[in-house]
């Protein structure tokens, strides 16, 4: 009787872990194609502006800088490339020293820079919509405040080829 109910749970256990896995692809490609399509459109519109720093498009730390040259508040691009910078810094902290007494606090810490950083993002992508699709710029902020800035990368995309006015 105990064989069987140890093939039961084995199996439930196998088909829980082929789920997780299929998630974990899943989000892995979302990633990879949201950077993607994040940094060609933030180079495309960095390019045709005339910036000078298009080729930081492709480094995921400071990209933000251009896009919040892009849209006019470079404050808020600096101040988002620090706390991007912090973030993966306690992350590397978090995953090497792996100490339970500070795990809390860490863990508390990069989650609300994580909030600040979408928050910012989500900001600056509003900004460079109202420059270049002023009458949908709201409703696309909704939306994409709605989804916790997750269509931003492919909202850019979209609008990479009009111009900023």
């Amino acid at each position: 009787m105990g064989g069987i109910s140890v093939l039961i749970m084995m199996g439930i256990f196998s088909s829980m872990l082929i789920i997780f896995l299929i998630g974990f692809i899943i989000f892995i490609v979302w990633l990879l194609l949201s950077y993607i399509f994040e940094s060609i459109a933030i180079y495309q519109m960095s390019k045709r502006s005339g910036k000078r720093n298009y080729f930081l498009s492709f480094v995921p730390i400071l990209k933000s800088i251009n896009l919040s040259d892009l849209a006019n508040k470079k404050t808020i691009g600096v101040i988002l490339t620090i706390i991007n910078l912090f973030k993966w810094t306690l992350f590397l902290i978090l995953v090497i020293v792996n100490t339970n007494s500070l795990f809390n606090i860490i863990f508390t810490v990069m989650f609300i820079l994580i909030i600040i950083s979408i928050i910012l993002k989500i900001y600056l992508t509003h900004q460079l919509l109202k420059k270049v699709t002023p009458k949908a710029s709201d409703i696309i902020t909704v939306i994409n405040s709605l989804t916790l800035g997750f269509i931003s990368p492919f909202i850019l995309f979209f609008i990479r080829n009009k111009d900023l006015k």
